[in-house]
């Protein structure tokens, strides 16, 4: 049996942003329509116990994840607040029907008249970390033709792109294929890259967790 070497310009598309500062983050989009405090939070009771406690600062910011299935949210002080002025949140929130996983921030001003106000949660998709080849540097690789293997294009370029799910400390979880190059050798190479691969994991209010990585340039928003 002959064996048929090819060489080829392999082309993984990755948007150029991510090679540098983060620019992917942006507000989530669930719920399409912020509820009303009321429905998340007693407001009065929330400001009543920061006040009684001493902690009720100018401007207070928390962060409200709620995991899939859990109906009471994880709640964390972002800005102007400690551990315990998130507890004291914590115990005056609604319980809400479980769904997937979705976030919020809750804001608390003091002073004269408090108030309580909810703002979208910032989400920064996961990125690939270095070694990667930036976009419109194709690699070149070697690979071995075998039966039932799609012939490549008379250019020798190809394209392969995957759905990588990202663990919250950059580790890939699991490495799907989107579109295959169609030759067996060279889809293998690709998938052991980048199961190895190192990944800046997904942030949720600058916390990390799980999130989908897509070389389409569709990954997937909170």
């Amino acid at each position: 049996m002959t064996t048929v070497r090819l060489a080829l310009l392999v082309a993984l598309v990755t948007p150029s942003a991510l090679f540098g500062q983060r620019k992917s983050c942006g507000e989530t989009k669930y719920p399409k329509n912020l509820p009303a405090p009321r429905e998340i939070i007693d407001s009065a009771d929330a400001i009543a116990k920061l006040k009684l406690s001493g902690r009720l600062a100018a401007n207070m910011l928390f962060n409200l994840t709620y995991a899939e299935g859990d109906s009471l949210p994880l709640v964390r002080a972002l800005e102007g607040a400690d551990p315990q002025a998130a507890l004291l949140l914590f115990r005056v929130v609604r319980p809400h029907k479980p769904s997937g996983i979705w976030a919020l921030r809750v804001r608390v001003v003091g002073g004269d008249t408090p108030a309580l106000t909810l703002e979208r949660s910032i989400y920064c998709p996961p990125e690939p970390g270095p070694g990667l080849h930036p976009e419109g540097i194709p690699v070149r690789v070697t690979v071995e033709a075998r039966p039932g293997d799609r012939p490549p294009p008379a250019s020798g370029r190809v394209r392969i792109d995957f759905e990588v799910l990202v663990a919250a400390d950059g580790t890939p979880l699991r490495v799907r294929m989107l579109q295959s190059s169609g030759l067996s050798d060279l889809d293998e190479q690709m998938i052991r890259e980048w199961q190895q691969r190192q990944f800046q994991p997904a942030l949720l209010d600058g916390a990390p967790i799980q999130g989908l990585y897509r070389t389409d340039g569709l990954t997937p928003r909170l």
